[in-house]
């Protein structure tokens, strides 16, 4: 659930919005889930990820976050 919301948050971070307390986002799901690249690059691997959840109910583990 957290890694849902981190990528919600993350959208709206795009589109200028700032959470309240910091650290941002972006910088919770590269320090916690292991992503690298800018913030639409982060969005685009947390979207791929979601997607494969939801799909398969699980994630692989040769695809587990760290």
């Amino acid at each position: 659930m957290r890694f849902l919301a981190l990528r919600s948050a993350l959208k709206l971070e795009l589109l200028g919005m700032k959470r309240s307390r910091s650290p941002s986002a972006y910088v919770l799901l590269k320090r916690d889930y292991g992503l690298k690249g800018n913030r639409e690059k982060v969005l685009k691997k947390a979207n791929e990820i979601r997607d494969t959840i939801l799909v398969l109910g699980y994630l692989p583990v040769n695809q587990r976050l760290q």
